[in-house]
């Protein structure tokens, strides 16, 4: 098993999706190729519920409602 893990900045995540995922899809002809997300972003209260609901909303849209989780958690 090959696995690459760590923090790329966010002007990174494009060039990751389009010269990584495509080399790793490739060379896992089984279709064993998995990718896990871990956003998280530190906001007031209030811009947080909108911003839960409007991700929400973005993730149905997509298709990726029952895959995707989101968190509120208040400090």
């Amino acid at each position: 098993m090959l696995r690459v893990a760590g923090t790329i900045a966010s002007d990174q995540w494009n060039r990751l999706g389009t010269r990584l995922v495509p080399k790793l899809r490739t060379n896992a002809g089984d279709g064993t190729l998995k990718l896990e997300i871990d956003f998280s972003v530190t906001l007031s209260h209030e811009v947080g519920t909108a911003t839960k609901n409007e991700i929400a909303q973005m993730l149905a849209d997509l298709g990726l409602d029952k895959a995707l989780r989101i968190d509120l958690e208040e400090t």
